[in-house]
């Protein structure tokens, strides 16, 4: 049971053993794996990046499934991601590729599933704020929410109050000069090492 520790899985370091541990690698291995557990009846969490968890030191008596990696393509002023991606490789997609709304989130820990579950935002903007719509899967089947669906607010959304799975997002972006974002992106990675020393079990700004 040492490799299921969830200390190894938070930023925090803190957890005790889990049950079964699932790395999923993209939409389809997750929503084989969510179709998989209904059938069984096994409990089951969702676990992104682990950066706002502080799991029991007594450990989860049943699935914990880690949303990681996935599918991210650009097209004219949209991107599709998938939730288990990294918030900073979409960050610095939209950047490269001159689509404005996404570069004040550089250096948020975490994916980007964690980050549109809690709304996650810095330095005046939101991730919801450049959301399309967000597809999810309701224990039941996949549905696709148009933004005002989602109740985003500070730092919450519906997705905090419903058992459903974000599996991944469309988001609607303006272009803007590439170099200016990603100047912009790095001042704000700078303030933040600034903040936050490397090595601190930190999950934001708290």
């Amino acid at each position: 049971m040492t490799k299921n520790l969830l200390k190894h899985y938070t930023t925090f370091r803190l957890g005790g053993p889990a049950k079964k541990i699932i790395k999923t690698d993209g939409r389809s291995a997750l929503l084989a794996v969510l179709k998989n557990l209904r059938r069984s009846g096994e409990n089951f969490f969702i676990l992104a990046g682990g950066t706002n968890i502080i799991a029991n030191d007594q450990g989860y008596k049943g699935t914990i499934i880690l949303v990681r990696g996935g599918k991210l393509e650009v097209s004219g002023g949209k991107i599709a991601c998938e939730a288990g991606i990294n918030l900073q490789l979409l960050v610095d997609s939209a950047n490269r590729h001159g689509l404005k709304g996404l570069e004040t989130l550089a250096g948020i820990p975490g994916t980007v599933g964690g980050a549109i579950f809690g709304n996650a935002g810095a330095y005046g903007r939101e991730i919801s704020e450049s959301l399309a719509r967000v597809e999810i899967w309701d224990g039941k089947r996949v549905r696709s929410l148009p933004r005002p669906q989602c109740h985003f607010e500070y730092r919450g959304s519906i997705f905090k109050k419903k058992p459903w799975v974000i599996l991944r997002a469309l988001f609607s972006l303006k272009k803007a000069p590439p170099k200016k974002l990603i100047k912009k992106s790095r001042e704000i990675v700078a303030l933040r090492r600034k903040k936050y020393k490397p090595g601190l079990r930190c999950a934001g700004s708290i």
